[in-house]
């Protein structure tokens, strides 16, 4: 029952989370949602519609942090 934002907000205020990864995919990239999202530290961001390449693109970015 949690939306994206809330999903992220209880990963960064949760220390036993912090070491978390994350790529948030979305459909409406210009959502103030997502915005809100980037503006909490989570600045991968994927949006629809992508290809594989852009994926693996986007987890080999993450897994290299």
């Amino acid at each position: 029952d949690m939306d994206g934002v809330e999903v992220c907000r209880l990963i960064k205020e949760n220390p036993e989370l912090s070491a978390i990864k994350v790529i948030v995919i979305t459909g409406f990239p210009n959502f103030s949602k997502v915005k809100e999202i980037a503006r909490m530290g989570f600045d991968k961001i994927l949006s629809k519609p992508f290809g594989i390449p852009e994926l693996l693109k986007m987890v080999n970015e993450v897994l290299e942090v």
